[in-house]
């Protein structure tokens, strides 16, 4: 492709031109058909021989892209609007969460994971396959979805068993991820102090514990349960009395 002096792209784009040929473009784009589908071969080629320089181009124009709107206040995507919250206009932020949603219920009434849409969910109750389920949390709890293997290393540690209960853990479904120091108090944001526990419907280990320490934590049990123990053998007893 020539290259076209960017006057000349200005005044095309201004005009409704494709801005490589200079033709009449399509509506509300910057190319004619032809040109458009000229740049998609040319990103096929690039993409099948440098997969991986391609993808690093790819997410360098798009920060370039984005910081340029960012610093103009215009939404990055269809760099008309005002920005409302982040990177997004309030239309194309509420468009973008409507998409979302629409996908990830079509993935999964399909029984696929609502997240990649890729894998199989085996398990009725998970909405995520396995992998993205451990992506998901690492993103929450070690601010990268690449640290994902290491929850997970985690969780075959324990042996898929809640260390407080005994309950067999399965991802996706009733397994939480638990500080055993809690911030709160102290406790610092790293592998060495996470833990999976029970979380389901009847109960939830994470919420019981909060900001306990763990000694705190199963002294407190221990307490009610020898409180209500006694109790109920003194009504016990009552009742037979009676």
């Amino acid at each position: 492709m020539t290259s076209v002096k960017k006057e000349t792209i200005d005044y095309r784009r201004e005009n409704g031109l494709c801005i490589e040929c200079g033709e009449e473009s399509r509506l509300n784009l910057t190319t004619c058909e032809s040109c458009f589908e000229r740049r998609k071969q040319r990103r096929k080629e690039r993409r099948e021989k440098d997969p991986e320089k391609y993808k690093r181009m790819q997410s360098e124009n798009m920060s370039r892209h984005r910081k340029k709107y960012l610093e103009l206040n215009i939404c990055w995507r269809c760099g008309k609007n005002e920005l409302s919250t982040g990177l997004l206009c309030t239309t194309c932020s509420d468009k973008k969460n409507k998409n979302q949603k629409a996908l990830k219920e079509n993935r999964l009434n399909q029984g696929l994971c609502k997240y990649c849409g890729k894998t199989k969910v085996t398990n009725p109750k998970s909405k995520s396959c396995h992998e993205c389920f451990f992506k998901n949390m690492a993103t929450q709890y070690l601010k990268s979805r690449d640290r994902w293997k290491e929850l997970e290393e985690i969780f075959l540690k324990q042996n898929s068993m809640c260390p407080y209960t005994g309950i067999q853990l399965i991802a996706g479904v009733n397994a939480s991820m638990d500080h055993i120091v809690a911030r709160s108090t102290g406790g610092i944001e790293c592998v060495s102090n996470l833990q999976w526990v029970y979380h389901g419907d009847d109960f939830d280990v994470n919420m019981m514990k909060r900001d306990f320490s763990e000694s705190n934590f199963l002294k407190a049990i221990k307490v009610i349960y020898e409180h209500k123990y006694h109790e109920n053998i003194h009504t016990m007893v009552d009742g037979k009395r009676s």
